[in-house]
């Protein structure tokens, strides 16, 4: 199946030599038990195929996406849906983050994503799952 067709699920790709991005990865798999989302780091075949079939430009950010049916959510919008999909409890608050205006949250996820790598660090290779994770990762 390409690594863009899979059907129910939605697919977060985010950079995967990000050491925050990575434990992020790690909490929504921890707190997705239905195995709703499946996921791709954006060095991956993957990604670039998404990229590719999506026309989208995932070079010039290193970040998170969420790819949702036809929808494409980007940065500050992907991950207030995957905190709606993931029906955590302390969602009801970052729903006020929604009342702000898109280029709002989006510059402060900027401000945020331009200082991770000083923050928490950078890798040299992205996570490798366990087996039983594994299949939610395209490869």
């Amino acid at each position: 199946m390409a690594p863009f067709l899979t059907p129910n699920k939605d697919i977060i790709l985010f950079d995967g030599v990000c050491v925050f991005c990575n434990n992020y990865i790690n909490y929504i798999i921890a707190h997705d038990p239905g195995a709703h989302f499946v996921f791709a780091h954006l060095q991956s075949d993957a990604a670039k195929d998404i990229a590719s079939v999506r026309q989208l430009d995932f070079e010039s950010t290193d970040s998170v996406f969420v790819i949702a049916g036809q929808q494409v959510y980007s940065p500050a919008t992907a991950i207030l849906y995957i905190a709606d999909r993931l029906n955590l409890p302390w969602y009801s608050k970052a729903k006020l983050l929604r009342l702000a205006l898109p280029f709002a949250r989006n510059y402060i996820y900027s401000v945020f994503a331009a200082g991770r790598y000083s923050l928490f660090g950078k890798t040299e290779s992205c996570i490798y799952p366990g087996p039983e994770i594994r299949q939610r990762f395209l490869s």
